[in-house]
């Protein structure tokens, strides 16, 4: 059997009505938390792992507000990078992105000393959360796990400082939340991993402004 392979012919392509993105979602409700002016949602996915995100986020400090059939005005707090200290723990139901993302983001502070609880649900009270953990406490994290590994996770936030971490394996998780401890640390975070996992959270945070540099 002969296979002949012939080039394409250029074409050009405008799709609308792409289904939204989980992963982008978490991160641009999380990101908003970052900035100091509004930001601007469109085709934010309504699903139940996104809404836990959604939830915590208000609960944060960040205000939402719903503009036509899928837009949403994201802002954050008056405040820079100062978060609500919240009554009650909050709550990532079944989402391991939320935790996983939110373990980072709040154990870094140089302006608050705040407490947080992170619970999940039944299934994710089961998933291993250590392989973020480890790499937040060599930076200073003051994280509390049940079994050093499982949720409920008691966050006190704190002054980090920089590392060097080569993650024995290629997780966006992990990498978006110690990009997000890494942006409030003394120091640099230089992160390698075995090969590259997705990365939503360096393009958005590096369109936001953030000082992110990458190589190959």
């Amino acid at each position: 059997m002969k296979l002949e392979i012939k080039p394409a012919k250029p074409f050009s392509l405008e799709l609308e009505g792409l289904p939204a993105d989980k992963s982008l979602s978490h991160r641009a409700l999380i990101f908003a938390l970052l900035g100091e002016k509004p930001c601007f949602v469109e085709n934010f996915l309504q699903g139940a792992d996104c809404l836990s995100t959604l939830n915590i986020v208000k609960t944060l400090g960040l205000k939402v507000q719903k503009q036509g059939a899928n837009r949403l005005k994201l802002t954050p707090p008056k405040k820079f990078l100062h978060f609500n200290e919240p009554t009650k723990p909050l709550n990532c139901n079944n989402s391991g992105t939320s935790m996983r993302l939110f373990s980072g983001l709040l154990s870094s502070s140089q302006h608050l000393q705040n407490h947080y609880i992170l619970v999940g649900d039944k299934s994710l009270s089961q998933r291993p959360m250590g392989r973020v953990i480890k790499p937040l406490e060599q930076m200073g994290a003051k994280i509390h796990a049940r079994a050093q590994n499982f949720a409920p996770l008691s966050v006190l936030n704190s002054p980090l400082k920089g590392l060097d971490y080569a993650s024995p394996i290629a997780s966006a998780q992990v990498k978006s939340a110690l990009l997000l401890a890494a942006l409030q640390a003394k120091d640099p975070l230089n992160f390698s991993e075995p090969h590259l996992s997705r990365d939503h959270s360096e393009r958005a945070l590096l369109a936001l402004g953030a000082p992110i540099k990458i190589t190959s």
